[in-house]
């Protein structure tokens, strides 16, 4: 039997309540490096490892364009219609919009969606917190 992690559990449990309907669920784990901090996109040697600490996602479709997200750690949500996505000054929910972004920018067709975000990462610790959010 599956044993899921608790705040997957929660996540779940967050969405059914605010969106309805069955999500899925997506884990995300931050990352340390064990050497080369900024140096990958400097052609660097790096050697990232991955945690036991993660993001946790439930996401699901929605029939129109609307992006519907709520971040648990700060007991907020966002919402926006998938064509007029732009960048809004210090919020966390840049960095699932600019994700949607760019896949609208490389051709992809999105269709709207609602997500749900939780984490047991330290914001701002240094443990690729934004990277686990964007991937």
């Amino acid at each position: 039997m599956l044993m899921l992690h608790p705040l997957a559990i929660e996540v779940a449990q967050i969405y059914q309540a605010r969106f309805a309907g069955r999500p899925t669920l997506f884990r995300s784990p931050g990352r340390i490096n064990l050497i080369g901090e900024h140096t990958d996109y400097n052609q660097g040697f790096v050697l990232p490892a991955a945690i036991d600490k993660a993001v946790y996602l439930a996401a699901g479709l929605r029939t129109d364009q609307r992006i519907c997200l709520y971040a648990m750690s700060y007991q907020e949500g966002f919402e926006v219609d998938i064509q007029e996505i732009k960048k809004t000054p210090n919020h966390w929910s840049n960095y699932l919009l600019g994700v949607a972004a760019v896949l609208r920018e490389k051709g992809f067709t999105l269709g709207g969606f609602n997500l749900v975000v939780g984490s047991d990462l330290p914001v701002g610790a240094g443990l690729s917190s934004s990277a686990a959010l964007e991937c």
